[in-house]
């Protein structure tokens, strides 16, 4: 799935939908989805301006994923996520990068 993240939009949206209901509500699936690589594609999906909800998706998995019962487990996710550079996109995101 985390391949699809890198394929065509339509692909993309759909990939990042499913990882996001995998993700919600489950720790052991938001460390399988950050052991599968999948922030870096996530943060180029909003990065690069995709699809709309491809990036509300995209955006509501790292937010997910920093969130947690685990201090520890949740740190690591943080640290992926500060590691691919999320800041920059996510900053432009909230100054009206993507409409």
């Amino acid at each position: 799935m985390v391949a699809l993240l890198a394929s065509g939009a339509e692909a993309a949206k759909n990939a990042a939908g499913a990882l996001l209901n995998l993700t919600w509500k489950s720790e052991a699936r938001k460390i399988a989805v950050v052991a599968a690589g999948a922030v870096q594609p996530l943060v180029a999906l909003v990065a690069a301006g995709a699809d709309r909800q491809a990036i509300q998706h995209a955006t509501c998995i790292l937010y997910i994923l920093m969130l947690g019962p685990s201090i520890t487990a949740s740190e690591v996710r943080k640290a992926a996520i500060f590691e691919a550079a999320a800041a920059k996109p996510l900053v432009a995101l909230l100054l009206g990068g993507a409409e």
